[in-house]
């Protein structure tokens, strides 16, 4: 099973399941997926910097890296985004991995059973999500931007922390916890938005 089957599918027992869950993905061109479950629902989707409908839209061209689900949090803050519904995201998300997996005798809804919770087969356990480079450097500009010139040494010092309690920046862990201490360090509520916007967060 690929790497985009193995999202969706995780994706689809977590749903099946009406569980809580926070969905993070990294993709192979830099960007990162993030999926808020709650009661089964997808409450929020971010992708590309972009959410709502927007975002899933851009979903049919996701190629996953690597994935890694987290306990659910409100850190990614709920938004009032126009989102499609639950079973529309993964109608389309199942017609991507159908275009992927299925042979020709097989239609989407059999790809879907395969998907199925109901099935017994277990898949691997998710991939550590691998926060690129590219996201790091743009967080590292957005800061710049909330903060004004102080900024560099600011979020040089936290990285450092980070590093020093966690051991990473690029695992989810190391990333939820660089942003959590780099907002904090945000007075202007408008700056604070602007920054987890442009970040991804709002």
């Amino acid at each position: 099973m690929d790497r985009n089957s193995e999202f969706v599918t995780t994706l689809f027992k977590i749903v099946q399941a009406q569980e809580n869950a926070n969905l993070f993905a990294s993709t192979i061109d830099g960007h990162l997926i993030f999926i808020m479950i709650k009661d089964g629902e997808i409450k929020k989707l971010r992708y590309r910097n972009q959410s709502g409908k927007a975002a899933v839209q851009l979903l049919d061209s996701i190629q996953v890296k690597s994935y890694s689900v987290g306990d659910y949090t409100e850190v990614f803050r709920l938004s009032q985004d126009d989102l499609s519904s639950t079973a529309d995201i993964l109608k389309l998300l199942s017609l991507k991995l159908s275009q992927k997996v299925a042979k020709p005798q097989e239609t989407r809804s059999e790809v879907e059973k395969k998907l199925s919770l109901n099935s017994q087969d277990r898949s691997q356990p998710p991939k550590t999500v691998v926060i690129p480079n590219s996201t790091l450097t743009n967080v590292k500009k957005a800061f710049q931007e909330a903060v004004g010139p102080i900024a560099g040494v600011i979020y040089d010092s936290i990285y450092q922390e980070v590093i020093q309690e966690l051991g990473s920046v690029q695992n989810l862990i190391g990333f939820t916890s660089l942003v959590k201490r780099l907002t904090k360090e945000i007075d202007n509520p408008k700056h604070k938005n602007e920054f987890l916007k442009s970040i991804g967060y709002l």
